[in-house]
């Protein structure tokens, strides 16, 4: 365990919540088993694994039932937890070649992550995710070298593998603050390009993420408690070796 799993005790300013570490936790021991296929021909690539992971003493960051209140505010409570856990899932891209200048990538990932104590789905574990990218590769371009562009659609389901608890009503629910957020589909855009004044080489990168302007709030990010997540994001990158 690390110092914060150990140690902490008050408020993560970086996810705006409370977290409480416990001294008592001892080191993860863990058997990870992974198989890899991949396929490659020059239209066609694909890469493929599967994995199983068994982890003794598994450290893991559980939701509390209430929100702890300090001088700022109240905050959404946190607890580092042990536990024995088995996690299994598995990822896979495939590359296609439409032409000398096209290909299309779709990328798409897994994840089942269990308690085993008590037979429950562990917290905070990533959605099972698809990414669907078209990308153009120029090698010259006017005066310009090495340009691209791509467009990618990347969907994201609602996690429901959260583990359930009896209400004081008698009804079931998630022991989390909120409700898993709905699954959610975002737009990004890229291109690039390798300009040379002189002899001098610049890599010029512009991305627009959440082209759309999409309002989504994802299950790993902390601040979906209060907010939704960036809204579109354009940034400009400039590099250049000496």
């Amino acid at each position: 365990p690390n110092v914060n799993e150990l140690f902490s005790n008050g408020v993560h300013h970086g996810t705006a919540s409370f977290e409480l570490g416990d001294p008592n936790l001892v080191p993860e021991r863990a058997v990870n088993t992974s198989v890899s296929f991949h396929f490659d021909t020059p239209i066609l690539e694909i890469e493929a694994s599967v994995f199983q992971n068994n982890i003794a003493n598994f450290i893991y960051l559980k939701p509390d039932s209430a929100a702890v209140l300090t001088i700022r505010g109240a905050f959404p409570a946190f607890s580092y937890r042990q536990t024995d856990a088995i996690l299994r899932g598995g990822d896979v891209t495939t590359r296609v070649k439409l032409s000398k200048k096209l290909s299309w990538q779709i990328k798409g990932s897994m994840l089942f992550a269990e308690n085993t104590r008590l037979s429950e789905w562990l917290p905070l574990m990533p959605q099972d995710q698809l990414e669907n990218q078209l990308r153009i590769d120029l090698q010259d371009f006017m005066n310009f070298k090495k340009s691209y562009f791509s467009v990618s659609l990347i969907s994201v389901r609602k996690q429901t593998r959260v583990a359930m608890v009896q209400k004081s009503d008698g009804s079931k629910g998630t022991d989390d603050f909120a409700a898993a957020p709905e699954g959610y589909h975002r737009l990004d855009l890229s291109a690039g390009t390798t300009w040379k004044i002189g002899r001098q080489p610049f890599d010029i990168h512009l991305t627009v993420q959440n082209a759309m302007n999409t309002n989504y709030r994802d299950y790993l990010d902390r601040f979906r408690y209060f907010t939704d997540a960036t809204g579109i994001n354009v940034s400009l990158k400039l590099k250049t070796v000496f």
